[in-house]
């Protein structure tokens, strides 16, 4: 309805009708993302096995065709927060990564991973998850030439480690990874 100052109008059912679809179609918006997410997360977890298998190559292969929607997943893994997910992705991700020469990629998708879990108030799991990152991070980081940063990331994952050596973490496998950056 046009008024004669030349807006429009809307009548106040129509506006409450277009507020309920608008918030209907955001919760159907959202829980396809989390299906999305979700689904491509478990993917990944089930690919990780497989990528240390004589059947990698067949793997990374079926990886690089679903590579947009596994950076979405490892995305929304971190923007959600889901710490424990995060952490169990962190190794097939970064393997896909270093193994087709993406180290750029790698890198950056390892930098925004942890940027989005600055967001989170650090406890034990998410400080290992975020030293576990750091580590990858450092690994790209050596990779692609960067001695500085990759040194500065080295350093900081041992004082992470020492940080939660006193929580009573299992952290052997990120003091292993980060042993061989070392060496």
């Amino acid at each position: 309805l046009r008024k004669s100052n030349g807006r429009y109008d809307m009548h106040e059912l129509l506006r409450q009708y277009s507020a309920e679809m608008q918030a209907v179609a955001a919760e159907e918006d959202l829980s396809l993302h989390e299906r999305h997410g979700l689904y491509y997360a478990k993917l990944l977890l089930a690919w990780e096995p497989r990528l240390k298998s004589p059947q990698q190559e067949a793997v990374l292969g079926e990886m690089d065709v679903e590579l947009e929607n596994i950076r979405s997943a490892w995305n929304w893994t971190a923007r959600q927060g889901i710490i424990p997910l995060l952490y169990n992705l962190v190794e097939a991700f970064c393997l896909y990564h270093s193994q087709r020469i993406r180290y750029q990629e790698g890198e950056s998708a390892c930098r925004l991973a942890l940027d989005r879990l600055a967001a989170f108030v650090p406890e034990a799991e998410e400080t290992r998850t975020r030293t576990l990152i750091k580590i990858w991070q450092s690994h790209f980081n050596r990779l692609l030439g960067r001695n500085e940063p990759a040194q500065r990331l080295r350093l900081e994952c041992r004082t992470l480690l020492e940080q939660t050596a006193a929580q009573a973490l299992d952290t052997r496998a990120e003091h292993a990874l980060l042993s061989f950056e070392l060496g």
